[in-house]
């Protein structure tokens, strides 16, 4: 059993490694002398009066000391809007701190701020825009109309009725005037690359961190008055955001301010599982990459999860390791505390009760936070069962309560990384002898 858990820690180990966003940035931009390339794109560094560097999102810090390390003395200022425990330290680029996952309001100050700055760019200048997952809250800029207080509400109530980060986001890019491509709008005639790290199933680009440089895609099924409406939002009582929301569905942008702009993905979920399975190749244990996309109801993905892993293990004759990755969500019923990746673990457990192959499983947020609580996830093994029975618990009703986190305190299974300093949606391995 101590060999399966030391396997994992050095998993973890090298994963963490290879998803830095100091690499993934660096592996991104290539300098030599004046000239540098991005994504294929090739720049000169001479040409510009100016190269400003802003942007926001829980990896957004470790990407600017990426930015700083390439561009040094070049870089003219910048502002980039990370969460309050960030400790990351920069020379060129001023960190600014916001609230995270629901905005305060220094988190309008900043957007006030990196709009403003964008705002004061010319023709001749060129914009570094860092992008990543946070970024909604940590970023933002409210129509006057719309109160810090009625915005945070409308969020609350939508992510506690298990709306989907996609639904979510599309009612932030339609409310904010900073988000939906809105940024990019702002930066014109600027030249602007803007590197993004998705923590969205699909990299749908649009909704990371709400888009700010991107032009949003018509999504003509999920309608952003619809979405209230499905999550029990009453009209009588957001009278403001729906009107909000339908005079937004009218508005244009100029498509032609996004012809300056270079977006370009530099990391994702799938980039991490890989990371993984290559790492577990060279210690001689085969993995098996199950999906990047795991979403809906944590509990019940963790479930139709486990029950496969469960059949696909009938046949394994050594060693083997299956991973996963994606981002659920939890309906949120009763008053406890925990997060997705916990519930998933929950889950997982009570179908593994007469498991009988030695095993330990984990599921994570990368960003080192799940939900409300203080921890990344969980982790179980083979003699986790003999803790529960121990301690007399039911893992169902920690999980009707919405309970997970005091659950695996109470048998000592945390996970706890603290501030990761990246995000890339959540991932869950199991390894199994």
């Amino acid at each position: 059993m101590q060999t399966l858990r030391l396997t994992l820690d050095k998993i973890l180990i090298e994963l963490f490694e290879s998803i830095d966003p100091v690499k993934l940035v660096k592996k991104t931009i290539q300098v030599k002398n004046n000239e540098f390339t991005a994504a294929g794109k090739s720049y000169n560094l001479t040409s510009y009066d100016r190269v400003v560097v802003i942007g926001a999102g829980k990896a957004s810090a470790r990407m600017a000391l990426a930015v700083e390390s390439i561009f040094g003395d070049c870089i003219s200022r910048g502002l980039v809007a990370v969460t309050e425990d960030d400790k990351t330290v920069l020379k060129r680029i001023n960190l600014v701190y916001g609230k995270h996952p629901f905005p305060n309001q220094n988190s309008l100050i900043n957007g006030r701020r990196i709009f403003d700055m964008a705002k004061s760019l010319a023709e001749n200048d060129l914009a570094v825009v860092l992008i990543s997952g946070g970024g909604s809250a940590l970023m933002e800029l409210l129509p006057e109309k719309l109160s810090l207080n009625l915005y945070v509400t409308l969020i609350q109530k939508l992510m506690l009725n298990g709306a989907s980060i996609d639904e979510i986001n599309l009612i932030r890019q339609n409310l904010s005037l900073i988000k939906g491509g809105k940024l990019a709008e702002a930066l014109y005639p600027a030249d602007v690359i803007t590197l993004i790290l998705s923590d969205v199933i699909g990299d749908k680009i649009e909704f990371v961190a709400s888009g700010p440089t991107v032009k949003p895609v018509f999504h003509s099924d999920i309608l952003p008055v619809n979405i209230l409406d499905k999550y029990g939002v009453k009209k009588n009582q957001f009278l403001l955001i729906y009107d909000l929301l339908n005079k937004a569905s009218t508005h244009k942008l100029d498509e032609s301010k996004f012809d300056k702009t270079n977006n370009i993905l530099i990391g994702n979920n799938y980039l991490a599982l890989e990371s993984i399975k290559n790492y577990l190749s060279t210690i001689g244990i085969d993995a098996t990459i199950i999906s990047s996309s795991i979403k809906g109801e944590a509990r019940v993905a963790g479930k139709k999860l486990i029950k496969k892993i469960i059949e696909l293990t009938k046949t394994l004759t050594k060693p083997h390791c299956f991973i996963w990755g994606g981002e659920t969500i939890v309906t949120v019923k009763g008053n406890g505390k925990g997060g997705r990746c916990q519930e998933m673990v929950i889950s997982m457990l009570i179908e593994l009760q007469n498991f009988e192959r030695e095993f330990v499983l984990t599921c994570f947020g990368t960003d080192g936070k799940d939900g409300n609580s203080d921890v990344a996830g969980a982790v179980v093994d083979i003699q986790t069962w003999e803790l529960v029975k121990k301690e007399n618990l039911i893992p169902e009703d920690y999980l009707n309560e919405n309970n997970s986190n005091k659950f695996f305190e109470r048998i000592n299974c945390e996970l706890k990384f603290g501030n990761t300093g990246t995000n890339l949606m959540d991932i869950g391995i199991m390894l199994i002898n």
